[in-house]
């Protein structure tokens, strides 16, 4: 349905009158409690619908306030005279490099419509409406996931999951115990060892931030698609999140050889005895050029860092360097499906609407492979 965000308005559905459209601001404590209302009620993470993100209210005013964020497009509806909203979306800006050129871009995301909404139009509404107000701000690049495939994405990546308490992911239901395995075989399968030593795996600090930007920056032009942040963009992902867990490998003395971040979230499910998770979600990675740091070490000491802060699962798009096979060998298995990528652009030099489900690669496909891409995606 997205791969309309720049399509023609005319076919626009028409809004009920019973509903409103709300600009909310993340930075008001009530537009805040209106949007964590809906996303903790209705924000699947399962196709199965059983498990729904719980973004604590730090993290959600952080993630809806990045450099650059346009309250205009943070966008709710609600029934008129009535506190709540029964469905949301959003789009946040982002530096992307496409095949070695710079785009400002914007993420759509957190679309979420109330369960008793659903099946009314009202996500096509909504991403009509925001479309609308993306063209006005003169927007013209969108990319966005999609757990749904609309047409022919830019690439598809699975999601994989790597179970750090096995016993309680089992309770849960989010994970299956695998065939022929007892729970206590499960208990004891220890995490690999990285290669790295540990005394050298330290949390970032203020002087590490400038050079692990040009690390990230430099990594960015290896790529067909990947983002490219500003120093204060870069400050805000991977320095001021909370719950967010940045670490460098190296010396203190030293500048950084290598750099991974991830961000602890809740999940919470109404089918089982244990209702509450905690999963570890890659936000991004970079290794100097020249060193003998190895990604899966890496992500490795990650795992352990994750573990030691309470994450139960640890998840990663298998994307760039992180390969089904790298993540295989780290005890990682697949999830339930697929992330789907879009980009979408639109010409505003007078001529009809253009739109792009895909960008050629040089060797003449017609879509990029998972190696070919390393932006991630917020949520």
């Amino acid at each position: 349905m997205l791969l309309l965000f720049f399509a023609s308005l005319s076919a626009a559905a028409q809004l009920p009158d019973a509903l409103e459209f709300r600009q909310l601001q993340a930075r008001h404590r009530r537009g805040l409690s209106q949007i964590r209302a809906l996303l903790d009620d209705s924000y699947v993470t399962s196709n199965d619908e059983n498990f729904c993100m719980q973004y604590p209210p730090n993290v959600l005013r952080w993630l809806l306030s990045p450099p650059g964020a346009c309250n205009a497009l943070q966008v709710g509806l609600a029934e008129r005279d009535r506190p709540g909203l029964v469905a949301f979306i959003c789009a946040l800006p982002v530096s992307l490099v496409v095949k070695g050129t710079k785009q400002q871009a914007v993420e759509v995301t957190l679309l979420c419509v109330h369960r008793k909404w659903r099946k009314c139009g009202l996500a096509a509404l909504l991403i009509s409406e925001l479309r609308k107000r993306a063209m006005a701000q003169g927007i013209s690049f969108a990319i966005y996931t999609s757990a749904r495939p609309h047409g022919r994405p830019l690439l598809s990546a699975q999601c994989y999951h790597r179970p750090l308490k096995p016993r309680h992911l089992i309770r849960s239901g989010f994970w299956q115990l695998p065939v022929g395995l007892s729970i206590r075989s499960v208990d004891a399968a220890a995490l690999p060892l990285p290669r790295v030593d540990r005394r050298l795996v330290r949390r970032m600090c203020r002087a590490d931030v400038e050079s692990c930007h040009r690390m990230f920056c430099a990594r960015a032009q290896q790529y067909q698609l990947a983002a490219s942040l500003t120093l204060a963009e870069f400050r805000h992902r991977f320095c001021d999140a909370p719950r967010c867990y940045t670490y460098v490998f190296g010396p203190r003395a030293n500048a950084p050889a290598a750099f991974i971040s991830f961000m602890l979230l809740p999940i919470t499910s109404d089918s089982c005895h244990v209702r509450h998770i905690t999963q570890a979600v890659l936000l991004g990675f970079a290794i100097e050029t020249g060193q003998s740091v190895q990604p899966a070490d890496v992500l490795a000491a990650a795992l352990h860092c994750a573990s030691e802060r309470g994450a139960h699962v640890f998840n990663a798009l298998a994307l760039a360097e992180y390969t089904p096979k790298v993540l295989s060998s780290l005890g990682f298995g697949a999830g339930d499906g697929l992330t789907h990528i879009y980009i979408v652009q639109r010409a505003w030099d007078g001529t009809a609407p253009l739109q792009i489900d895909r960008l050629a690669r040089d060797d003449g496909e017609d879509s990029f492979m998972p190696q070919d891409v390393s932006w991630l995606p917020l949520t």
